[in-house]
């Protein structure tokens, strides 16, 4: 049997959205203003330091140094500028 991965914040939505829905973390953004609950953004985020060292964890996050951009993919990412991170 395959290891859960337990982290919300990173993997394929579909799969994650029921462990989502039933957080704490998803209790409290339902209090805030309708925006927090479709996107947030990172200065509104955990610290810096612990999303870069559990995104550098998995190997289908990616980096664009040019663009100072992250993309999570299990499918691979072939644009232009992106290279894994782990």
């Amino acid at each position: 049997m395959k290891d859960e991965d337990d982290c919300i914040i990173t993997g394929n939505y579909y799969e994650k959205l029921p462990k989502l829905l039933n957080s704490k973390l998803y209790d409290i953004m339902m209090h805030l203003p309708k925006t927090v609950v479709h996107h947030i953004h990172l200065t509104a985020a955990c610290d810096i330091k612990f999303l870069v060292d559990k995104l550098c964890y998995y190997d289908f996050v990616y980096f664009n140094q040019k663009d100072l951009m992250f993309k999570v993919s299990k499918k691979g990412c072939d644009l232009p500028g992106y290279i894994k991170v782990n």
